[in-house]
């Protein structure tokens, strides 16, 4: 639940990370020159959010995305889970504030050239960035499967062998319930012979109990030998 939490946070984190440079970037390329240095002046006084634009920007790159990269964690061994989506992002959004403030409609044409020279230097590095994890990430992936034991084929149908004797060998016997069944009769047979029968009769009831397998041949044979020395 904890983990759960952090992650759903550094996700929120990682979003204001992404969109507050493209923000505040997006609004300091359409503000034209202002302000003064005490000595010269550049323009009229710049508006009052021009500070809240540039701190949104150097907030999100030094503190916002780290702490977000930290919060949401890893994914097992690889890399931190919102470190590929953050580096890519955040030049991402960026080149997208760029372009849509220096070639909107209402951009200073004279400064158009700018946001095109910008934009695109941003977007080969987005994409040199892109290419370079990719790499990493297939390299990696290589180099687990290449450190990853390999079974070979006989030792696998070995163990695939072992494996059903197991299974044989803890299998309860197999029952059969016609057997099952005829030895029951035989005893309920034997249990309706009158006690006080003749030889004949008690000797069929020891051999139909044999039979049943309720006593043993050694059982059988001496209780016969009882019965025949009454004779």
């Amino acid at each position: 639940m904890i983990q759960a939490i952090r992650a759903l946070t550094g996700m929120a984190i990682g979003l204001v990370s992404v969109v507050a440079p493209s923000w505040g970037l997006y609004h300091l390329l359409r503000t034209p020159s202002c302000g003064s240095d005490g000595y010269s002046t550049f323009g009229p006084p710049c508006p009052d959010d021009v500070a809240l634009w540039i701190l949104g920007i150097v907030l999100s790159l030094t503190i916002l995305a780290p702490l977000a990269i930290g919060l949401a964690g890893r994914q097992g061994t690889d890399a931190p889970v919102l470190l590929v989506p953050i580096i890519g992002l955040i030049p991402l959004g960026m080149v997208t504030g760029a372009i849509v403030s220096g070639l909107g409609p209402s951009a200073d044409p004279d400064t158009r050239w700018i946001a095109i020279v910008g934009a695109a230097i941003t977007a080969l590095i987005v994409l040199r960035v892109l290419l370079g994890f990719a790499r990493g990430a297939g390299r990696r992936r290589a180099e687990r499967a290449e450190r990853a034991p390999a079974v070979p084929a006989h030792e696998l149908a070995g163990m695939a062998a072992v494996a059903a004797t197991a299974r044989k060998a803890s299998a309860p016997p197999a029952v059969s319930i016609a057997t099952l069944h005829d030895q029951l009769a035989q005893i309920a047979d034997a249990a309706k012979q009158p006690e006080d029968g003749g030889l004949s009769v008690r000797l069929q009831r020891l051999d139909e109990l044999r039979a049943a397998g309720s006593i043993t041949a050694a059982e059988h044979a001496q209780r016969r030998q009882e019965i025949l020395d009454e004779i």
